[in-house]
């Protein structure tokens, strides 16, 4: 019997966890997981999200580090200019995470791209499947393939557990 698992949240950590635990149970039968959302689909707003330190083997070891090279934010770092438009200070971005830290980094993707590369990786998609990269439309409050399902609109509003389940 799978080990079923309720994830409370869509946004980075959400789908990042399912996308773990996908690729920790190729076979698709250890875990059931759901993965609940108060919104009624993905967002695609937020800042840039920079990958550093862990966060690039991560990425590399999740098998997605090339998704979020393909999507990343196009920086070469940073630039104080005077009222005349001249640089008077500037920070180039940190390439690869070694070195010495800077404002940016070769890795900056927009949040929303991020969980929609976590998304799709986590029901087993194609990071690439259209061309401008966006979230795809949800035409219904669910979305599942294989062992993973979300359910969009949906709030938690009370969590009992019993020996052999929880509600």
């Amino acid at each position: 019997m799978p080990l079923k698992i309720l994830i409370i949240g869509a946004g980075v950590c959400g789908p990042a966890f399912a996308t773990l635990l996908r690729r920790a149970d190729p076979s698709l039968s250890a875990y059931e997981i759901t993965i609940i959302e108060r919104a009624s689909k993905l967002r695609e707003t937020g800042l840039q999200i920079d990958l550093r330190a862990q966060g690039i083997p991560i990425m590399r070891k999740l098998g997605l580090l090339d998704a979020v090279t393909r999507r990343a934010v196009p920086e070469s770092g940073l630039a104080f200019v005077d009222p005349q438009g001249r640089s008077f200070a500037s920070f180039g971005k940190n390439d690869s995470g070694h070195g010495v830290q800077a404002a940016t980094s070769e890795y900056e993707i927009m949040r929303g791209d991020l969980v929609d590369v976590f998304y799709r990786s986590s029901l087993g998609l194609s990071v690439d499947d259209d061309e401008d990269g966006k979230v795809p439309d949800i035409t219904s409050n669910v979305a599942s393939s294989g062992n993973v399902r979300y359910e969009f609109g949906v709030t938690v509003t009370e969590l009992s557990q019993h020996d052999d389940t929880a509600v």
